[in-house]
C-alpha cells in the first residue's frame, strides 16, 4: 500500500484520531487536538487507508522545513492498528532524512528503525492493576518516610478550576520557569484536555485549603500522563508531592491503568519516580548530524523537496 505525506489540511481528521484510539500503542500526544495546539503546521505520513500514521512536527524556518519535538509532547513515532513490518516502518522513517534538521521521539512500540543511530531515552510507568496495598509495597523507604511526613500535615487532595489564580500558582513555582508562549501552550492544551474530560487538574492543599502543589495530568485510554507539577516552598517542606501521587496511585489503583510518569535524565526526579515503583522504559530519539545534512544535499533533490513540504 502506498505511503503518503500529506498536510494538516488534506488529512482527513475523523481517520487520523480513529487510528491513533485504535492503535496498539496509543497516546494522546498524537492526537489532532493535541497536535492542533504544540505544531499548528504539523504533517502526517499515512500507510494505505490510515492503517498506520505519523506525525511529522514541521516548522519553517527561513523558509527551510525542520522538524523539532513539540513542547509538551514526549513522544510521536509510527501508529498503526495492525501488525507493520520492519520494512514499512524503515520507510516511514526514512521521510525524515527529507528534512534537516530534526530531532524526533520515537514511541517505545518503533524505537527500533534498522540504519538509524537511535537515542534511548528513559520514561518511567507503573501499572495500577493490583490493589493499592500491593503496589505500596514496591515504594521506596524515602518515599513511605515522606508520605508519612506528609499525613501528618492533614494534607488533601481536590479537584480545582482553571482560572488566573490557580494558573498563576502554577507558572510562579515552577522550578523551571515556561516563556510567554510556553504558558500560552500550556493553557491551551490544559483547557481542551479538560474540556474533553481528558484531563486532571488537581491540588494538594493543607488543612487551611491553602494550596501547596497543583499539578496538571492527561488520561488516554489506559494511560494517565503526568504532565508537570508546580510546589511551593512550603509544599516541598510537607513533602506534599509526594502526597500527590500516592493519592493518586491509590484512587486508580485495581485499575487497567498505566501511570505515565512521563520520564526524566535527572537523577533526582528519575529517583523520585522509581521511589513508587516505577520502572525504567525507553523509547528513542532520532537527530540529524552534519554529516546526514551533508549526505541529505549530495544525493537528494533539495528543490524538489522544499515543494513537497512547503
Amino acid at each position: 500500500m502506498e505511503i503518503r505525506v500529506l498536510k494538516r489540511t488534506q488529512i482527513d481528521i475523523l481517520k487520523w484520531d480513529d487510528c491513533i484510539i485504535n492503535s496498539f500503542n496509543s497516546l494522546h500526544y498524537a492526537m489532532s487536538w493535541h497536535l492542533d495546539i504544540v505544531s499548528p503546521d504539523w504533517n502526517g505520513i499515512i500507510y494505505g487507508d490510515y492503517e498506520a500514521v505519523m506525525p511529522l512536527p514541521v516548522k519553517y524556518k527561513f523558509g527551510i522545513p525542520v522538524i523539532l519535538q513539540p513542547f509538551l509532547t514526549q513522544q510521536l513515532g509510527i501508529f498503526n492498528r495492525k501488525n507493520i513490518n520492519a520494512h514499512i516502518a524503515g520507510e516511514f522513517y526514512k521521510k525524515l532524512r527529507t528534512i534537516f534538521p530534526v530531532t524526533y521521539n520515537i514511541n517505545l512500540k518503533h524505537d527500533y528503525v534498522p540504519g538509524f543511530n537511535i537515542k534511548h531515552l528513559p520514561n518511567f510507568e507503573l501499572k495500577l492493576t493490583e490493589e493499592f496495598e500491593n503496589l505500596k509495597e514496591h515504594y521506596t523507604n524515602n518515599t513511605k518516610r515522606n508520605i508519612a511526613k506528609a499525613n501528618k500535615h492533614l494534607l488533601k487532595l481536590k479537584h480545582i478550576a482553571v482560572n488566573e489564580l490557580s494558573l498563576k500558582f502554577y507558572f510562579d513555582n515552577l522550578r523551571f520557569p515556561f516563556s510567554s508562549k510556553e504558558k500560552q501552550l500550556f493553557t491551551n492544551i490544559l483547557t481542551k484536555a479538560l474540556n474533553r474530560n481528558k484531563g486532571l487538574w488537581t491540588a494538594v492543599t493543607d488543612k487551611h485549603d491553602n494550596i501547596l502543589v497543583i499539578a496538571f495530568f492527561i488520561i488516554h485510554k489506559d494511560r494517565i500522563t503526568f504532565i508537570g507539577s508546580s510546589s511551593s516552598k512550603e509544599g516541598y517542606e510537607k513533602s506534599a508531592t509526594f502526597f500527590l501521587f500516592d493519592e493518586i496511585i491509590k484512587k486508580y489503583s485495581n485499575s487497567k491503568f498505566i501511570l505515565d510518569f512521563e520520564g526524566s535524565q535527572t537523577e533526582g526526579v528519575a529517583r523520585f519516580y522509581k521511589g513508587y515503583g516505577g520502572k525504567v522504559i525507553h523509547y528513542g530519539q532520532f537527530k540529524n548530524n552534519a554529516s546526514d545534512i551533508l549526505l541529505f544535499l549530495k544525493t537528494r533533490n533539495f528543490q524538489y523537496t522544499l515543494k513537497l513540504y512547503l
